[in-house]
């Protein structure tokens, strides 16, 4: 069976629009057409530039895929246009024809950039081509979802996409959003393996429910971090049910806040936009920490 789906095409004109093929993507990811069984979508984001609308072409829009923008691959310092591809070296060189600026509810779109400027394919006629976009960018973070998936083939849509998010260079944070940037730029090696400068790789699947459910309403995840540590990303990711009404608002709200070893709470300001929330501190103290995540609305028990 389908594990996971690479599509490179978009709902040309309806920029931003969350449309039935959006909510048809979040019904897919949810495994509401596989009998339960979570299914990864990747999307391109569209080649609509940075406008002061949202430019991200649906299905991309979805609440539960990954939307993938592009970046320039071959590039140089002293220039904003390498090969003919013009790029924004301000935000992690993405490149000018790649579609952001958030969907129509406000939602951080894309999540992800990779590389999407001179990238070498087949063409007719048994020759090469270099070709650039989104829909070349895409392919890139489909291959590193298949291989989370041949690690851990049980796992669900939401566990991979926090694991590619989570492990994203640079890009905006919950505190700090870039809707040129996303949550940053693929890291295949990061998202697949332990990296030698890291302490721990921690990760955990769980269920939230409301007070008819009987799971709990709120997890909490203890952990401790080492003297000198230079960063702590922590990533939640979560998939949303399909709205019926054409505005793609969250049904189900999630709130991930953290408690340092002080005891201070840190992020507790309500996401009620995203179904991703990140948080990167920079040199973390050292103790015992905590991450809770709360549930604060529901559309169904959990």
């Amino acid at each position: 069976p389908d594990k996971y789906k690479a599509n490179s095409w978009g709902d040309d004109g309806n920029y931003g629009d969350y449309n039935s093929k959006s909510k048809q993507v979040d019904r897919v990811v949810k495994g509401e057409l596989s009998n339960g069984k979570e299914i990864t979508v990747v999307m391109s984001a569209g080649n609509n530039g940075n406008n002061a609308d949202p430019r991200v072409t649906p299905p991309g829009t979805a609440k539960n895929s990954i939307t993938v923008g592009s970046i320039a691959d071959f590039r140089n310092s002293s220039s904003q246009s390498q090969g003919g591809v013009a790029y924004d070296s301000n935000n992690l060189y993405v490149m000018s024809s790649s579609s952001r600026g958030t969907d129509i509810s406000g939602r951080v779109k894309p999540d992800i950039l990779a590389p999407g400027s001179q990238i070498t394919t087949s063409a007719l006629s048994s020759s090469y081509a270099s070709v650039e976009g989104t829909s070349f960018a895409a392919p890139h973070v489909s291959a590193v979802a298949a291989q989370i998936l041949k690690f851990y083939p049980s796992t669900s849509a939401h566990r991979v996409k926090a694991f590619i998010i989570g492990s994203a260079d640079g890009g905006g944070t919950t505190d700090n959003k870039n809707m040129n940037q996303g949550w940053g730029v693929l890291d295949a090696t990061a998202t697949l393996t332990l990296m030698p400068d890291e302490y721990t790789d921690q990760f955990d699947e769980n269920v939230i429910g409301n007070w008819l459910s009987p799971n709990p309403s709120e997890r909490i995840y203890s952990f401790s971090v080492p003297s000198g540590a230079d960063k702590l990303i922590i990533t939640m990711v979560y998939n949303d049910d399909p709205e019926l009404i054409a505005f793609g608002n969250l049904l189900n709200d999630l709130d991930l806040h953290l408690i340092n070893p002080s005891s201070q709470v840190l992020y507790y300001n309500d996401d009620n936009v995203n179904t991703v929330e990140k948080y990167v501190i920079k040199n973390p103290a050292q103790g015992n920490w905590q991450a809770h995540v709360q549930g604060l609305a529901w559309n169904d028990l959990g």
